[in-house]
This record gives C-alpha cells, sequence and structure tokens, in this order.
C-alpha cells in the first residue's frame, strides 16, 4: 500500500496465517485528508522541499525500496496536500492582518474609517516560474511595507495539460468532458505570461477590504509593469479613491545605468560617441549610478535635499582643480566630498582625479534632468525597496525550481506553504500537517524550533555593521581580481568573437 506495508506471521509447515499477528507499518487515519500515515507524510516533505514524483522514486529506487506509491494515488494526494496548505495559509495572512493592524495603531500611521476600513501602505511584485516572462504560471504577492507581513498572493496559470489533451470544444463528448474536468482544471487565466502581474494587482487589490478590511492607499512597485495604472482603471475602492505610487529606490537607481548605456550606443550611432577611456566606461557608468542610489537612500524624507544630493553627484563628478564645482556637496568634516572635507578643515585640498570630461556635459545634463525631476524623486521618499518581495521569490522558487516543470497546483502549493514560512517561521509548517489530519511528533517540533532559531541568528549577523563592511570589502576585492584579470588575459571569451 505505497511505502505502508502489511506484516503477518505464517506457519512454516502449513503456510497459515497465525491469528492476530496481521499489522501495518503505518496506520491509515484522516477525516478530511485519509490514508496510510507515511504515504501522507512522503507526500507532504516532498512538496515542502521541492521534490516530484519523479525525484522521489528516483531516491526510493537508489535506496533499493519499492516505488513509494502510484502515480494516481500521488496526484490525489497532491491535491489534499494542496488543499490544505491553502486552508492553513487563510488563517496566516488573517492574522498577519492583524498584527499589521496593531502596528498601524502603535505607530499612528492611520485611524480606521467609521466601518473599520485602515488605510495602509503595501508593497507588490510578480515573478515566473520560467525565466523571460513567457511562462504558463506566474505569483505575485502584496507585503505591507513597514511590519514586512505578506497579506495576500495570487497564482496564475494559463496552461492545463488535460485541456491540451482532452476533446476539443465542437466535439460531442466535451460538454460532458469539461463537466467532469471544470473542478480540476488547471488553468485560471487566459492573459499572456507579461499581463499576469497586472492582472494579479487587479484582482488582489479588488478583494483587499472583503479579505482585510483594508484598502491599499499607496502602492509600492517597480515600474516594469502597468499594475499601478490598471489599479486605478478598476477601481477598487471607489471612484474618488486613487492608489498612489511609490517608486521602489533600488529600481530608480537601475535606471541611471540603464539610461547612460542606452545614451552610450545612441552617440556610438550616430558617430559621436562617449564612451571609452577616459569617458563614460563601465565602471564610471556603475560609480555615478552609485552615486544616484545614495542621494536618495541617504535622504529619505527630504525631497530638497534628495535633488539637492543627485545634482551633487553630477557636478561633483565634473569638476577640476580649475572649475570646481563643490557647492551642491555637504559640507563639514564628515562630508564624502574630499573638496568640502579639506575646507572644513582648513587645508588645500587635493587635485581632482580622473574627472569627466566637459564634452560629456550637454548629453548628460538630460538624463540628470529626467531622473533628478522632483516629480519622480518625490515617490522615493519613502527610502522603501521590494526586498521583501523578492526574497519571498527567492523562498518560492527554491521549493518549486525554475528549472523543473510544474503545474498549477504544485505551484500553488509552494507558494501557500512558503507564506507561512516567511510570516512565520517554519513552525509554521506544523500547521499544514494539522490541517492534513497529521499528528506533527516531537521531532518535526524540534526541527522547525531549531531552524527558526538558526534563521534569526544568522539574520542577526548578516544585519551587524560588522558583517555589512566585510561584504563591502570582499566585494571591493574580487572586483579588482576581475579586473586585473580582464587586463591581463585580455579579450577571452565573446560570442561569436572567435
Amino acid at each position: 500500500m505505497g511505502s505502508a506495508c502489511s506484516l503477518e506471521v505464517r506457519c512454516v509447515s502449513c503456510g497459515a496465517v497465525i491469528p492476530g499477528t496481521q499489522t501495518m507499518t503505518s496506520l491509515k487515519t484522516g477525516t478530511v485528508f485519509t490514508g496510510f500515515d507515511i504515504n501522507r507524510r512522503l507526500v507532504a516533505a516532498a512538496s515542502a522541499t521541492g521534490i516530484g514524483y519523479t525525484q522521489l522514486c528516483r531516491f526510493f529506487g537508489m535506496v533499493n525500496m519499492p516505488r513509494p506509491m502510484h502515480q494516481k494515488t500521488w496526484l490525489h494526494y497532491q491535491k489534499k496536500y494542496s488543499e490544505g496548505a491553502s486552508r492553513a495559509a487563510s488563517t496566516h495572512l488573517q492574522d498577519a492582518a492583524h498584527h499589521v493592524r496593531e502596528a498601524y495603531a502603535e505607530m499612528g500611521l492611520g485611524q480606521p474609517s467609521d466601518d473599520g476600513c485602515l488605510d495602509i501602505s503595501v508593497s507588490f511584485d510578480g515573478s515566473w516560474h520560467r525565466r523571460g516572462r513567457t511562462s504558463h504560471n506566474g505569483i505575485a504577492t502584496v507585503i505591507e511595507i513597514f511590519s514586512g507581513l505578506i497579506l495576500d498572493y495570487a497564482v496564475l496559470s494559463n496552461y492545463c495539460q488535460a485541456c491540451e489533451q482532452g476533446p476539443a470544444e465542437d466535439d460531442p463528448g466535451y460538454a460532458e468532458w469539461w463537466e467532469k474536468h471544470e473542478p480540476d482544471c488547471q488553468k485560471n487565466c487566459s492573459c499572456s505570461s507579461a499581463a499576469m502581474e497586472t492582472q494579479a494587482a487587479v484582482i488582489m487589490f479588488g478583494r483587499s477590504v472583503e479579505l482585510h478590511n483594508f484598502r491599499y492607499k499607496h502602492l509600492l512597485g517597480d515600474g516594469d509593469a502597468k499594475a499601478h495604472a490598471a489599479v486605478n482603471e478598476s477601481a477598487p475602492y471607489g471612484d474618488g479613491f486613487l492608489v498612489e505610487k511609490i517608486e521602489c529606490v533600488n529600481h530608480v537607481t537601475k535606471r541611471m545605468g540603464t539610461a547612460l548605456r542606452n545614451l552610450v550606443e545612441k552617440q556610438k550611432a550616430i558617430k559621436q560617441p562617449i564612451g571609452g577611456r577616459g569617458k563614460l566606461t563601465e565602471k564610471r557608468i556603475k560609480q555615478l549610478t552609485n552615486y544616484y542610489g545614495r542621494a536618495i537612500k541617504d535622504h529619505a524624507g527630504d525631497l530638497s535635499k534628495m535633488e539637492q544630493a543627485v545634482w551633487a553627484s553630477f557636478f561633483h563628478t565634473i569638476s577640476t582643480d580649475d572649475d570646481p564645482h563643490h557647492l551642491r556637496c555637504p559640507a563639514g568634516k564628515d562630508s564624502w566630498c574630499f573638496f568640502r572635507r579639506a575646507e572644513a578643515n582648513n587645508q588645500p585640498p587635493r587635485p581632482h582625479t580622473n574627472p569627466l570630461p566637459r564634452d560629456l556635459v550637454d548629453a548628460l545634463v538630460p538624463v540628470y534632468k529626467r531622473l533628478g525631476d522632483p516629480q519622480l524623486l518625490e515617490r522615493c521618499l519613502a527610502g522603501k525597496t521590494q526586498n521583501s518581495n523578492e526574497s519571498f521569490h527567492s523562498m518560492v522558487w527554491r521549493t518549486c525550481p525554475k528549472e523543473r516543470w510544474a503545474g498549477l497546483r504544485t505551484v500553488h502549493s509552494a507558494v501557500a506553504v512558503c507564506v507561512q514560512r516567511y510570516n512565520e517561521g517554519s513552525t509554521a509548517l506544523l500547521d499544514v500537517l494539522a490541517e492534513l489530519d497529521l499528528v506533527a511528533g516531537s521531532n518535526a517540533e524540534m526541527f522547525a524550533e531549531k531552524s527558526d532559531m538558526l534563521r534569526v541568528k544568522t539574520a542577526t549577523r548578516k544585519s551587524s555593521d560588522r558583517a555589512k563592511q566585510k561584504r563591502k570589502k570582499i566585494e571591493t576585492v574580487r572586483r579588482q581580481e576581475r579586473e586585473h584579470r580582464r587586463a591581463d588575459e585580455g579579450e577571452v571569451y565573446a560570442p561569436g568573437a572567435f
């Protein structure tokens, strides 16, 4: 019976089974999710660790054990597991909403309306099961930006293997087949892969009041999809209520690097190159991008200082000994600008090294005007990023690897379990087992507790100033090593170059 075995004692003389000796190696329990305990645990363990049926069978074969269970049993149990994980996730989402409501009350971030509806700020982002936005499966999450708790998630799929193999719509037996198949159909949207993020945003913003009695007033997004515009077009909270856009400072920072690289290519195409030695090299582009990012992050909450710092980073890089432009740079002995530090210490400044040529100024000014626009910088005042969304996506795709094919049910199970792990740690997995009518046991509880303790300990260590400085030093050393190797070895690899 799958991985459950029946044991019995027989007489060696007549072969008869001795009464009372028959027993199973695993109990058959459960009311919602019935079956032998070992088989149900195998499905739960495999699904929680990203192992599919084929991989589980391969593992059993390599340790010289029979197949863990029939594939039909696996699919049936997997469906039950997905349903249990979804129920447990729903409970945890309600708990997360309760914690968010308490946090807003403590921080004084807003008062609920007469009907108890609370306006909050959330981060929204999507991800796909395949790279290149050609995947059949897409996920999206809504995370409250102050607490970092996931409040809602959506899993979309535009493909169902059974539908592809089933009868055509004009087939006489299609209606009967569809009636049986519809409850298990893996296709829940018909849009393209690129449009899944936008559709998921409309779905989750549209049900926020019903789900948690929240209105998502501020949307922290990356600008990669038109989710913000689509949400306001759908008017989830009435025609008079507009969701305001907050920019992810990391993605805005990347725009500087993209704009400068595009500018280099554009000028190269019209035979007026601004790239190369002494001009806009890749190293200089990264430097300007870092300066721009620091100007935004270091002045969160102050628009005028942020705008001044952006232009200070520009004028600082074009300054020369004969024509310095450091008035916008911060003054004082702790200033990042060597010129202003020297002024504060009543010392002569050191010579300027490697300034940007003045003939690049006319080409760079439009870029800085666009990315230094007060309207754009105003949306960066919160100083928030989508790192929480990216961290969650990483957790999901470790559980459901991108390199392996998966249907909607498999992806949905991984997301539901990861939502609970992300919000409350590994101990939340015990609630999934409870939904599956499985007793966690002392070993499972011990693992969950130790896993959470290690997770907190590791996070605390990595977030210390010492650890951050160490990572910066390591990255600097590695970058220098790469540059030295590139200089010593020359061009050794380029697509089609040799």
